[in-house]
């Protein structure tokens, strides 16, 4: 297993992935032909963000080559802190692994690595939204509901703070 940052070339696979994630765990049915025009959109969206400074994708190649295992993205936010909010945030989404791979620890160490990267790019709060049957997984790693409903939960992990 291999995890790298993702290239334009990636974006098929990428979206192939994200759509494991649309039609397996949301709550939405959504036709073939909605899938058939989300498809190029995702695409030119995944080529939009390849490269930029406050956007990352990591994803993990297959052995066999050309295809991918696993991806997500990173992102920061940047705001206006409060007393008790700060600067810099990162959000983590689009995480997928295909199903053959699952329950070897490689979502596990993508998460890590967009996590990593959040924080060494100042965020000291990451926020994702979790589908239902992926709780468990990002409580594991320490987040923890902040809201939702029952198809997805608003999640956040906060860096330590210093005693």
């Amino acid at each position: 297993m291999r995890i790298r940052l993702a290239a334009a070339g990636d974006a098929a696979e990428f979206v192939r992935l994200k759509e494991l994630i649309v039609t397996g765990s949301y709550p939405f049915d959504y036709s073939p032909a909605q899938l058939a025009a989300w498809r190029p959109r995702a695409r030119e969206a995944f080529i939009d963000l390849v490269g930029r400074d406050d956007h990352v994708q990591f994803v993990i190649d297959r052995d066999d080559g050309g295809r991918l295992a696993g991806c997500v993205s990173a992102a920061l936010e940047r705001v206006l802190p409060s007393p008790s909010w700060p600067a810099v945030h990162g959000y983590i989404g689009d995480m997928a692994v295909d199903d053959d791979v699952r329950g070897l620890g490689w979502g596990t160490k993508l998460l890590d690595r967009a996590m990593d990267w959040c924080v060494a790019s100042g965020a000291e709060t990451i926020r994702l939204t979790a589908t239902a049957s992926a709780v468990g997984f990002y409580r594991a790693a320490g987040f923890r509901p902040e809201g939702g409903h029952e198809a997805f939960q608003h999640m956040r992990w906060s860096a330590p703070q210093p005693d």
